[in-house]
């Protein structure tokens, strides 16, 4: 319900819906969760990761390359949801909504990737690249959500 709250722009009107805000579908909190969740599920899977480098971006594919590019985003995204302007930092231009969006953007596009890329069957070094991508992205998710003060569960 968090989430319902902060994804709002405080300076528009806000209707509360408990139905929607705590549904899996649509710009909802338990949507980013379960975003997660799957993630978590991915790495479990496969246990130990191989490191590779991930700088190339000539060979990833577009779910890829979109989820990487996202990822980070995230810390310029939570200085300006913070209110960080250089140096100084301003309480009155908080903006928590931003920070949302971002972790619902960054959670369609871990379901994309989940749908589109192979990653538990690919070969062995797209594999492990794949899975370095997926725990980046399990990390900034997290680590999004708790900045907004949302915890991730072990299962949904």
């Amino acid at each position: 319900m968090k989430f319902a709250l902060l994804k709002q722009d405080p300076a528009s009107v806000m209707v509360f819906d408990r139905e929607q805000a705590l549904a899996f579908e649509g710009m909802t909190g338990p949507y980013c969760q379960y975003s997660v969740v799957r993630l978590r599920s991915i790495l479990e899977k496969a246990g130990t990761i191989e490191s590779v480098d991930v700088t190339s971006e000539a060979s990833l594919e577009p779910a890829e390359r979109a989820l990487v590019l996202a990822i980070a985003q995230l810390p310029s995204v939570i200085e300006k949801s913070a209110g960080v302007q250089g140096t100084s930092f301003d309480l009155k231009k908080t903006q928590p909504a931003l920070l949302a969006q971002w972790c619902f953007a960054v959670a369609q596009l871990v379901n994309a990737f989940y749908r589109d890329v192979p990653v538990l069957n690919a070969e062995p070094s797209v594999r492990s690249q794949r899975l370095m991508i997926a725990r980046a992205a399990e990390r900034a998710l997290v680590n999004g959500l708790q900045v907004l003060t949302i915890d991730v569960p072990r299962a949904m």
